[in-house]
């Protein structure tokens, strides 16, 4: 079966930390047309928005940002306010 999801990270590991994966819209490109429809998402919506930004300018059309994210958006005290993908029974790709 064909994978329906694929993992382009917006942001890589470092040995400063985290930083901005510079080959983000190269990998997205070489895995879709531009026309292609887009969900973008993260674990709880802190990288989705700037990602989604990025592969619009980059000339992407049809781009949407799930809100909720992977695990759902969480008020400041951690309980959840609006169940994510996963909290909805969607369908999850794992690798082997």
């Amino acid at each position: 079966r064909a994978r329906s999801a694929v993992n382009v990270p917006w942001n890589r590991a470092a040995p400063s930390g985290l930083v901005q994966n510079t080959y983000f819209i190269d990998e997205v490109r070489a895995r879709f047309a531009p026309e292609a429809g887009l969900v973008v998402y993260c674990r709880a919506d802190g990288r989705s928005r700037p990602a989604a930004a990025a592969l619009v300018a980059a000339g992407f059309a049809d781009v949407v940002v799930l809100e909720s994210g992977f695990d759902g958006l969480r008020d400041h005290f951690g309980r959840v306010v609006r169940p994510g993908w996963l909290a909805a029974g969607l369908p999850v790709e794992r690798d082997a």
